[in-house]
C-alpha cells in the first residue's frame, strides 16, 4: 500500500506546496470545468501544458507523478474507449451494430 501515490501529500518546499490550500481547491476545480469544455485539439494541448507546468512547478519528479497516475491507468483507459466508440458528432470512421468511431 506504501506504492499507491494517488491522493496522498508528498512533501515539497515549492511555492505550490505553499500555495493556500483555498486556492489549490479553487484553481483544480477550474482545471476540471474547463476539461468539460474541451472540444479541439488546441484546448486538449493547453490542458497538457497546464497539467505539465503545474507539475513542474510542484518540483516533484514527472516519474512520482506518472506512478501516482498507475492505479487509476484501467479507469482512464475505460473511459478513453467508452468516448471513443460511444461517442456521438463528427466523422464517422467505423461502424458496426450500436457501435460506432467518430
Amino acid at each position: 500500500m506504501d506504492k499507491f501515490l494517488f491522493g496522498r501529500y508528498i512533501p515539497g518546499h515549492s511555492w505550490v506546496h505553499r500555495l493556500d490550500p483555498r486556492a489549490k481547491l479553487v484553481l483544480c476545480f477550474m482545471y476540471v470545468l474547463v476539461v468539460f469544455f474541451a472540444n479541439n485539439l488546441w484546448t486538449y494541448l493547453l490542458l497538457t501544458v497546464l497539467l505539465l507546468a503545474s507539475v513542474a512547478a510542484t518540483a516533484i519528479s514527472l516519474r512520482i507523478f506518472l506512478r501516482g497516475l498507475r492505479p487509476l491507468l484501467w479507469l482512464l483507459i475505460f473511459t478513453v474507449l467508452i468516448q471513443v466508440f460511444f461517442g456521438a458528432g463528427g466523422h464517422v470512421y467505423w461502424s458496426w451494430g450500436i457501435l460506432s468511431v467518430t
